[in-house]
């Protein structure tokens, strides 16, 4: 009987052993695929990393360019400011002088006028003003009849 008993024992350990076996083979078969997986998936990632890599380097390019533009359109910027308050004095120059050539023809007229009534005093009759434009009383300012009508003969 004892011998039953181990060989009954042997059979149970075996079987146990064979059970284990087989548990085991397939656990290996499992880990294989997850083995052969996890290296397709690193592969993978590996594919994705240098083409991350790539896009990259091309941001980095294109963000170098747009620094370029950026700069450049920076310089014009204030070329252009530069230019507009360059205009704008300009401008506040002429309308300076406009004003004061403005005021230099209110004078005239005012001269002009202050003339008449002197000539009208002094012929003791009334003396029509000559009808002058005021660019030619700007450019003749003479207190007497202007000669610049006279003939050249005169």
């Amino acid at each position: 009987m004892c011998i039953r008993d181990s060989n009954s024992t042997l059979q149970n350990d075996h079987s146990i052993a064979q059970d284990d076996l087989s548990q085991q083979k397939a656990e290996n078969e499992e880990l294989r695929a997850r083995l052969t997986e996890t290296k397709r998936n690193l592969s993978e990632s590996h594919k994705d990393e240098k083409e991350l890599n790539g896009l990259v380097k091309r941001l980095r390019e294109e963000l170098r360019e747009i620094e370029k533009v950026h700069k450049a359109e920076e310089k014009r910027v204030e070329e252009l400011r530069h230019q507009l308050l360059s205009t704008k004095h300009e401008l506040e120059i002429e309308k300076k002088a406009k004003e004061q050539k403005d005021r230099h023809l209110a004078v005239m007229l005012h001269e002009k006028e202050k003339l008449w009534r002197q000539v009208e005093h002094l012929n003791g009759k009334k003396a029509l003003p000559q009808r002058l434009s005021l660019i030619h009383i700007c450019r003749c300012r003479r207190y007497a009849v202007c000669r610049s009508r006279w003939s050249p003969y005169h």
